[in-house]
């Protein structure tokens, strides 16, 4: 018997380091834009932690009038931040040796500056980091995509517009408290709100947070039941199935008898393309614009305005909350000049989308689905009602009512928050989340069609604590 030895090539310690660097078996997948993405992001963190506790005050305005903003010197988690940089530094690099002392780096905020560039270098490279992954993994690259949208808006605010204001000290504090004072500063120096890019950036994350909550819904009031009437329909599922978890047909066909025939996706992908894509071309155009201009507030189109700065101008303050309808006034032209049209557009609207969610329960009710879309809606619904009804008859008038246009919606904003600062309210920071955080889940939704790939890759970037069994993607 003749033995045959087949003799193994040895591999060089850099190739087993690069194997194991790329590899997909990984628990935490690494590849090379995490060499860089690791360090960065750890250095950033640890800063921010030490920095948000223990930092003494920073010099901002570089008039030595320092400002606070640690735990350690009276602040609280809502209006603690990381101070930025002191407007006397500008936009030098100031690493901690070129201080004279650790004292000096600490009072001129720079910490602010290592924590921001090793910040964008970081979610550069998580963002890099994705698509090595999803091409590792033989998947599309669209969540890199999708993730470009916030990694583009923190780029704008951290540092392009630093770059373009000549300081680091006009970026953005680290902090809750913080970012809403600079939604405030840059709304007062550059008007913001009026700028048409911000209007596209706002219609993709109140956009995207709808869509959101509509998909859900739609899919939760229309799960297919496997278990009996006295366990959670959600025990039905198992990860990894190969047939559907709810009925797109039943869900289809609700949305085409809710609204009308072509309203809803009857492609799945379709549905998840847009869902991926509404939030983040909305969140490129906000992050474009980083200069503001101004916009004029006024009337209707036939009286020398645009599709953007046109309205319905709010019902007079003579009027008060009087019910004001065309048969009150003296004649039309009255009727007009008063404002009458938009107390009847306003009232009908209101009645009208309650009832279209009273619709959406009883035909969820009809067809034996869930009533969690009518849940849903109620959100929007509550939002309207508050700002057309509720909170004109708190001051007193439908004149503080919110005028129906684009540039009159945000020169409402801009008003209420002159006159009651909203911004630093926590129930509006909760709104805040949960708009951005449903335009987030949306994105991430839409850019991550397949269920089995969402979960090997979110697994593979530690974000999923379960292992995906029988997934048939490479690496697994």
């Amino acid at each position: 018997m003749t033995a045959i030895l087949e003799r193994r090539e040895s591999t060089s310690l850099w190739g087993r380091f690069c194997n194991w660097i790329t590899s997909t078996e990984n628990r935490l997948y690494i590849g090379w834009f995490g060499v860089l993405m690791i360090p960065t992001l750890l250095t950033a963190t640890s800063v921010f932690i030490i920095a948000f506790i223990a930092a003494p005050p920073v010099d901002i305005d570089g008039i030595r009038e320092p400002v606070s903003g640690s735990l350690l010197y009276g602040n609280n988690i809502i209006s603690g931040a990381i101070i930025p940089t002191s407007a006397a530094i500008g936009l030098h690099f100031y690493p901690i040796w070129e201080a004279a002392s650790v004292d000096e780096w600490l009072y001129n905020g720079g910490p602010y500056e290592l924590i921001v560039l090793h910040f964008l270098l970081g979610v550069a490279c998580y963002m890099g980091r994705e698509w090595e992954l999803s091409f590792r993994l033989g998947m599309r690259p669209w969540i890199a995509v999708a993730y470009s949208a916030p990694v583009a808006a923190a780029t704008a605010v951290f540092l392009i517009y630093p770059i373009g204001q000549g300081s680091f000290s006009d970026g953005m504090p680290l902090g809750i408290s913080g970012t809403f004072n600079f939604m405030i500063v840059f709304q007062a120096e550059h008007n913001i709100l009026m700028h048409p890019f911000h209007m596209l950036g706002v219609a993709g994350v109140f956009g995207g947070s709808l869509f959101s909550a509509m998909h859900g819904s739609l899919v939760t009031s229309s799960l297919i039941r496997e278990t009996t009437e006295n366990e959670s329909a959600n025990a039905g599922y198992r990860f990894g199935q190969e047939e559907e978890t709810y009925n797109i047909v039943a869900a289809h066909g609700y949305f085409g008898r809710l609204i009308f025939q072509y309203a809803s996706f009857n492609n799945s992908r379709s549905l998840h393309f847009f869902l991926a894509a509404w939030p983040v071309i909305g969140i490129w155009f906000t992050a474009l614009d980083i200069d503001g201009i101004r916009e004029p507030v006024s009337g209707s189109l036939l009286y020398g305005n645009n599709i953007i700065s046109g309205a319905i101008i709010p019902t007079s303050a003579a009027i008060g909350l009087h019910f004001y309808p065309i048969w009150e006034a003296a004649s039309v032209d009255e009727w007009l000049y008063n404002g009458g049209p938009y107390e009847l557009i306003v009232l009908h609207f209101l009645l009208g989308v309650a009832c279209y969610m009273g619709r959406e329960w009883e035909l969820s009710f009809r067809l034996g689905m869930r009533p969690w879309i009518a849940v849903a809606y109620s959100a929007p619904v509550a939002a309207a009602t508050a700002v057309f009804l509720i909170y004109p008859i708190g001051q007193g008038s439908f004149s503080d009512g919110m005028p129906l246009g684009i540039s009159g919606t945000f020169n409402f904003m801009i008003v209420f928050q002159a006159e009651h600062n909203i911004l630093m309210h926590p129930f509006h920071m909760l709104g805040v989340a949960g708009v951005f955080g449903g335009s987030l889940f949306s994105a991430m939704h839409g850019s991550l069609d397949n269920p089995k790939g969402l979960w090997v890759f979110f697994y593979r970037l530690g974000l999923s604590p379960h292992r995906p069994h029988g997934d048939g993607l490479q690496g697994s």
